[in-house]
């Protein structure tokens, strides 16, 4: 009876081992300025890689560390937030992809002025040669260098008001 018992155990098969992995969250958020965060990485008998997924990664950065990964952003310049994904896979395919979804803010909008030197502008009989009136538009404010501008004349007005943007970008 002995032999028999000690066949039966020595024929046990082991449990096969579980494999894994999961991150500390499924979702991170920034804020529009330049940072990074880290984020734990819990892996079962398995060795991982993380890689930006997608067109992110010219603002989305990862790099693994030991039992983490450190997720970075480049500032957001822009008013719009953006959204991007990293993947967390084992090397050798014994277990499940993980993704963190990436979410950083837009920049605040920033206030801009801009003045118009003459609200309006009085019209006398002009003779051959006047050469009219000038305005100036000044733009200031933090990102006033990142404003454009444009003027249009109205349909009916067309006939008797003309106007030319002057060189420096400044004037009409």
């Amino acid at each position: 009876i002995s032999t028999v018992a000690l066949l039966a155990v020595s024929c046990k098969k082991d449990p096969a081992p579980e494999y894994g992995l999961s991150l500390g969250k499924d979702s991170t958020e920034f804020t529009a300025a330049e940072s990074t965060q880290e984020i734990t990485v819990t892996a079962k008998n398995v060795e991982w890689k993380a890689e930006v997924v997608g067109d992110a990664t010219s603002w989305l950065t990862v790099v693994e560390g030991d039992g983490i990964i450190t997720v970075g952003v480049k500032a957001n310049a822009a008013t719009t937030e953006r959204k991007g994904v990293i993947k967390v896979s084992a090397t050798n395919g014994s277990a499940d992809p993980v993704e963190l979804k990436v979410t950083q803010k837009g920049a605040e909008a920033v206030p801009v002025t801009m003045v118009i030197s003459h609200e309006t502008l009085p019209i006398s009989s002009l003779g051959t040669g006047n050469r009219g009136q000038e305005i100036t538009v000044t733009i200031s404010g933090d990102g006033a260098e990142n404003v454009t501008w444009d003027f249009e004349i109205e349909e009916d007005a067309k006939s008797w008001i003309s106007a030319i943007r002057k060189k420096d970008n400044d004037n009409i």
